[in-house]
């Protein structure tokens, strides 16, 4: 899909930019040996290596790899307390 991409960005002059784009794997529990050849893995896009993540922060919410959202719990949290401190 990043080839069809690529594709569709010279075709249209266009260029996506790599430092912005984060690749993650999302698997269930029973696939997760595979997370550590997907990690081996080197994912481009417009011929540049975009940077592998385990948790992302997307429109305001934690999106993490593990399909759990205890991180996003945490830092919600965190941002109240600090809220709350601040009033």
């Amino acid at each position: 899909m990043l080839a069809v991409c690529d594709e569709y960005a010279l075709e249209y002059c266009m260029s996506f930019n790599a430092q912005k784009s984060k690749c993650m794997s999302l698997l269930p529990n029973s696939w997760r040996f595979l997370a550590s050849q997907l990690d081996s893995c080197g994912f481009s896009i417009g011929s540049r290596p975009m940077e592998l993540v385990n948790s992302y922060l997307h429109l305001g919410h934690m999106i993490s790899n593990k399909l759990e959202d205890d991180d996003d719990i945490a830092r919600s949290q965190g941002q109240f307390i600090g809220q709350v401190n601040n009033f």
